[in-house]
């Protein structure tokens, strides 16, 4: 389950019971209303569960809740693009820590991102250059 309750504002979670709160946290986490409802504590047989965890999911307040929980956990754990290129091309340019490996797949990842495919021509060799924050990486691929 999600390890924490949100830190930031969140008035209609935090109108919930405790175990409809739990229950949010784990429909958030697992995407599946029967599982959220058993993590959360509630106990019955499969179809009582599924039943019951369908009646819960379509309450205004508990739907309310999702939205906003699911909204800051891709705040929290969201990355850009240009997020992951950088993270990139501090990888590739690390020689003291990373090695020619670890620097090369981290070019490969840029390449990726970028959308450039090396042409698999046998001997062709394609050269790459990207600058990211005035920081610049060559590399032959």
């Amino acid at each position: 389950m999600l390890d924490a309750l949100p830190t930031q504002e969140t008035p209609s979670f935090d109108a919930l019971s405790k175990r409809q709160q739990k229950f949010v946290m784990a429909y958030v986490e697992t995407g599946v209303a029967s599982k959220a409802y058993a993590m959360a504590g509630y106990k019955g047989t499969n179809s009582a569960l599924e039943a019951n965890a369908s009646r819960l999911i379509r309450n205004d307040k508990v739907l309310q809740a999702i939205e906003e929980l699911k909204n800051l956990t891709l705040e929290r754990f969201a990355w850009t693009k240009e997020t992951a290129l950088l993270k990139l091309a501090s990888e590739a340019d690390d020689k003291e820590n990373n090695s020619g490996g670890e620097r090369i797949r981290a070019i490969m990842g840029i390449a990726d991102l970028q959308g450039w495919k090396p042409k698999e021509s046998g001997a062709t060799i394609n050269v790459i250059n990207v600058t990211v924050d005035n920081r610049s990486v060559t590399a032959a691929l």
